[in-house]
């Protein structure tokens, strides 16, 4: 009895999942969740660097990679970066270039910065090493948390 009640259930269950109006529309051909997905996709690549307060920046599934735009007359010596686990702070010749809360926690051993020349421009180079690495959908949306 309990079976036959249970097959019934699932029946009627598989009946009106099948029967439903809910399912995705065509659109060109394609599954409007496909393009949906695609946006998604899109969204993500955009976010895996960018910009973010005069900063480039850009990550693998390790690090978070940042460049600096440094002074002509700026040396090492006028930078000073301070590296928490969840925070960051980076004056170059008493200018604040970045400073807040980072979107997710890094390793402050593991991280580095160097001066650098590339292309007659000094640049000064930070690497922040993640503490959970991350893939795809986990990548970092920017260096900093909004605030």
């Amino acid at each position: 009895m309990l079976l036959a009640a249970t097959l019934v259930a699932a029946s009627l269950l598989d009946y009106a999942l099948t029967r439903s109006n809910d399912r995705p529309s065509l659109d060109d051909g394609r599954v409007k969740g496909d393009t949906y997905f695609q946006e998604v996709v899109g969204e993500m690549a955009a976010a895996a660097g960018g910009t973010e307060q005069g900063c480039l920046w850009s990550q693998t599934d390790d690090e978070v990679h940042v460049s600096v735009a440094m002074p002509a007359d700026a040396r090492a010596k006028d930078c000073q970066c301070k590296i928490l686990e969840s925070s960051l702070s980076l004056t170059i010749k008493g200018s604040v270039v970045l400073r807040g809360k980072l979107f997710r926690r890094v390793k402050p051993d593991d991280c580095d910065w160097a001066v650098e020349e590339e292309k007659g421009e000094r640049l000064l180079k930070l690497t922040l090493a993640k503490s959970i690495p991350t893939k795809g959908t986990q990548h970092w949306p920017s260096v900093l948390a909004p605030p």
